[in-house]
């Protein structure tokens, strides 16, 4: 089994890999980017081609490629070398998988994961070549899917049978309680008869939609009536299992994940077949929803190929209510979110592309920001007074989710402007308004602390002993004791005399040892690494300046709130000494 998971690590590069869920960017000889596994804003997880590893200093997660899988979609290892193996194309000599700590039986997930293939296959062949599919086929080709987007995108069609997947799945060794826990099949509701099933086929007389993971495995189905009924949904999609959680999953980001990075943008719409028709018709950084609302996970996971998001919602007042849902996360999360637009004639994105697909990309260009949409149509020509205070009451949540004082600022002026209100009126209101939760689970890691660039500068002038006095002499002065270590810069700066003997002790903690274990190869001269230090050194200065301006700005505005002109004529002076200082 070693032998076998050593010959996967040399197929598949780990920063390929890995840079599949989250943007990484060149940083010397390893790779940077933000981590999966924890919220942050600056990149704190490095990847090293060259060992083959990844290590987070935010939340300490690491490993190989194996660890990163397990972590990320929740495997065992005898899951994680499955799926790794056969992406490599490495065929296991035997599956001694272990058993999961949770009591799952051995290699559960990945018996599900092979029953999804086999269904999608399954589906697939009977879609193409079937008969009784002639009326999906027919279908699909008056909606202008051509047969390239149709293998592209695997879709099926279950036919009208109750028990079709079932049969065929058991003859494939897979069980009764395997589908029904895979969501493929449903348990009846009644006391079943001996020698009866005691379930049915989920998928009937529906064209199918496979909802692949980010590693374009198929972990759940959507499907779609054909005929009109009054008992049964239009939409069916598989109920939840271990390897489809409906808050995770976005339909067609396995496919649109590199355009979406080289574009920086990702565009969400409503429907499978909105996501299908924008890739035939060239515009591959569209996904959608699949299931559910939009979730804060969904964004998280977005925000891993790009800050930049722009959604397309139908015109109605469901339409409306989304917005403000993705209002709230994005702002939530700092993402820049937009909302699309189409011309009035047109219900979707289909409906424009099919027209004209110069309609959809005029539209995705012409994006508003979304609480700029929602101002401009809350705004009518002749607003009655209760129409300004029920615009008021919509928006002003909205604006107070924002964390930036400056965009803040910017839509209470713009909404100001629209209602013909003071600013100052809007900004007492918003301090009354009560803000919408997105009921949100925030990824946390206990107290854990992250790495910061002077962690970062401490542990290489701890772990270099021949540096000159020149580069470390001001070290107490500029280092922040914001990250993990910062006990240690807290007693150097209670001690500045000392710190060549501070440094020698510091150059003997692990977490000092493992920074420079990542940055170690970035190094090929004694000059190159004094350039780096000058570098973070004057990137520390500047942080340093701005955290005193801050502060000093902070104190400013509560002595004028306190009408204290003494203290504020005091913290001027001291404020124009700083900016003074930063400036030279």
């Amino acid at each position: 089994m070693n032998d076998e998971a050593e010959e996967i690590k040399r197929r598949i590069d780990i920063v390929e890999f890995i840079g599949s869920y989250v943007t990484l960017k060149k940083a010397g000889a390893n790779h940077k980017g933000l981590c999966p596994f924890h919220s942050e804003k600056t990149p704190s997880m490095m990847v090293s081609s060259e060992k083959q590893i990844f290590k987070c200093f935010g939340c300490n997660e690491g490993g190989d490629i194996f660890s990163f899988l397990m972590k990320i979609e929740g495997l065992g290892f005898g899951d994680a070398l499955k799926t790794l193996a056969d992406r490599a194309g490495v065929k296991l000599k035997r599956e001694h998988f272990e058993r999961l700590k949770t009591g799952e039986q051995p290699g559960q997930k990945t018996r599900l994961f092979q029953l999804n293939e086999l269904a999608a296959k399954l589906y697939h062949k009977i879609l193409t070549d079937h008969p009784q599919a002639k009326i999906a086929r027919e279908y699909l080709e008056a909606r202008g899917i051509n047969q390239k987007t149709i293998s592209e995108f695997n879709l099926g069609y279950a036919p009208k049978s109750w028990d079709l997947l079932i049969r065929f799945a058991e003859s494939r060794g897979f069980s009764e309680k395997e589908l029904i826990l895979a969501g493929l099949a449903v348990r009846k509701d009644r006391q079943t008869t001996a020698g009866e099933r005691n379930s049915y086929d989920r998928f009937r007389e529906r064209i199918v939609f496979p909802i692949d993971n980010v590693l374009g495995n198929p972990v759940a189905f959507t499907g779609r009536l054909l005929a009109d009924s009054d008992n049964a949904p239009k939409y069916l999609n598989s109920s939840e299992s271990p390897i489809y959680h409906k808050s995770l999953i976005i339909y067609g980001l396995d496919k649109a994940k590199l355009k979406i990075k080289e574009l920086d943008l990702a565009v969400i719409v409503e429907g499978n077949m909105d996501v299908i028709a924008c890739h035939q018709a060239g515009f591959q950084n569209v996904v959608a929803v699949s299931g559910t609302s939009l979730t804060r996970e969904m964004l998280v996971a977005l925000s891993r190929y790009t800050n930049d998001i722009a959604f397309s919602f139908d015109n109605d007042s469901a339409g409306k209510m989304a917005a403000r849902r993705a209002i709230t996360l994005a702002g939530e999360l700092e993402l820049n979110a937009k909302i699309i637009n189409l011309p009035g004639k047109y219900k979707d994105p289909d409906e424009a592309i099919k027209a004209d697909p110069k309609n959809w990309q005029e539209a995705i260009a012409t994006a508003r920001p979304v609480l700029e949409d929602l101002i401009k149509k809350s705004v009518t020509e002749k607003m009655e007074i209760a129409d300004k205070k029920r615009a008021v009451k919509e928006i002003l949540p909205l604006i107070k989710t924002l964390k930036s004082k400056t965009e803040s600022d910017h839509y209470i002026k713009m909404l100001s402007q629209a209602l013909l209100i003071s600013e100052g009126t809007l900004r007492d209101d918003l301090k009354r308004a009560k803000v919408e939760s997105s009921n949100k689970k925030e990824a946390v890691v206990g107290e854990a602390k992250k790495t910061t660039d002077s962690d970062i500068l401490l542990a290489i002038c701890a772990g270099k002993s021949d540096l000159s006095d020149s580069l470390i002499k001001d070290l107490p002065e500029i280092l922040l004791a914001d990250g993990i270590l910062g006990e240690e810069i807290g007693e150097i700066q209670k001690n500045p005399k000392n710190i060549k003997k501070d440094l020698e002790k510091i150059a003997k903690l692990s977490a000092v040892k493992e920074i420079l274990l990542v940055f170690e190869k970035d190094f090929d001269t004694p000059e190159e690494i004094e350039s780096f230090i000058l570098d973070l050194k004057k990137k520390l200065q500047v942080a340093v300046y701005e955290k005193k301006k801050s502060r000093l700005i902070e104190q400013i505005a509560e002595a004028d709130s306190r009408g204290d002109k003494k203290l504020r004529l005091t913290l001027l002076k001291e404020l124009n000494s700083v900016i003074i200082n930063g400036r030279e």
